[in-house]
């Protein structure tokens, strides 16, 4: 296992039951800032990418919680991401 992963789980990462409940709040969440970010102005661009990665990490978490995988790190939570579906995805999808 990489190095970098090896440390996520270790620090930041557990592995849990499952918890669809919360899987689901989080996926309500990055509901939410797809909202919030389609009300920004096209001129602040700052605050539009802060918005648009949250979205983004609010599904990852999600997906991971669905998973059985709590992270309280969000490099690490894209690094776990990276790792599982690598196969899937290329790292720039999830920066």
């Amino acid at each position: 296992m990489e190095k970098s992963i090896d440390i996520c789980l270790k620090k930041w990462a557990r592995i849990i039951e499952p918890n669809d409940n919360l899987a689901h709040a989080y996926l309500q969440k990055s509901r939410h800032d797809l909202v919030v970010l389609r009300s920004i102005s096209k001129e602040d661009t700052e605050w539009k990418s802060t918005v648009a990665y949250y979205a983004r990490y609010h599904i990852l978490t999600a997906l991971l919680l669905k998973m059985g995988i709590e992270c309280k790190n969000h490099n690490c939570s894209l690094k776990i991401a990276e790792y599982l579906f690598s196969d899937i995805i290329t790292a720039d999808v999830l920066v």
